[in-house]
């Protein structure tokens, strides 16, 4: 990708000894730092039942890192080298404060053009091993169920909350009877219009 500086939250700067930090405290400082976030959006009321993105990536301090919470499972995609990077010292940092299950689905066109392959697998997997990767999820006043081995990027389009709300809005607000819904991926748009 063209992004050739990434930055980490500034409090790793005050751990970094003589040019280094030791892997056990830059494990502890981003499961601390992902603490911090779940704090954060712990303010929205949505965020204790409906699924959102935890981890906006760069936006949030953990660069090319993107978590969604499922509720049942948190979902990560790794987009570049500089996740890649980072992105075992996450799951590691995950695993410390978060019994649930873990998805990675790292897959895409900025992952093509930095030359790594794409993954899509279980990081810490359902003891049923006949799971068969469904998720049922709240969102944005819906009940939705996806596949996460066969979802577009973590799943479903959770950035898009404010939109479907904002829908619903004008469809009650005009009174609007009818609506053409065209390529809308998992059927949120047309749920809502419904």
């Amino acid at each position: 990708s063209l992004i050739s500086i990434r930055f980490l939250s500034d409090k790793l700067y005050d751990k970094i000894d003589n040019g280094f930090i030791k892997k056990e405290v830059f494990i502890h400082e981003i499961s601390d730092h992902l603490t911090s976030l779940k704090n954060a959006k712990s303010k929205f009321e949505f965020t204790k039942n409906e699924a959102y993105r935890l981890s906006h990536g760069d936006n949030d301090g953990l660069p090319a890192i993107a978590i969604d919470d499922y509720q049942s499972v948190l979902v990560i995609q790794c987009s570049s080298l500089a996740g890649e990077f980072l992105l075992p010292f996450v799951i590691e940092s995950i695993k410390l404060t978060d019994e649930r299950l873990i998805f990675e689905r790292s897959t895409g066109q900025i992952r093509k053009l930095e030359n790594l392959p794409e993954r899509t697998r279980w990081i810490r997997e359902p003891e049923n091993k006949d799971h068969t990767f469904e998720i049922n999820c709240n969102f944005a006043l819906l009940n939705m169920n996806f596949y996460l081995n066969k979802a577009q990027k973590t799943g479903l389009f959770l950035d898009q909350r404010s939109n479907l709300t904002y829908l619903a809005n004008i469809i009650k607000n005009y009174k609007i009877n009818s609506c053409l819904d065209i390529c809308s991926y998992a059927g949120s748009w047309s749920s809502i219009a419904a």
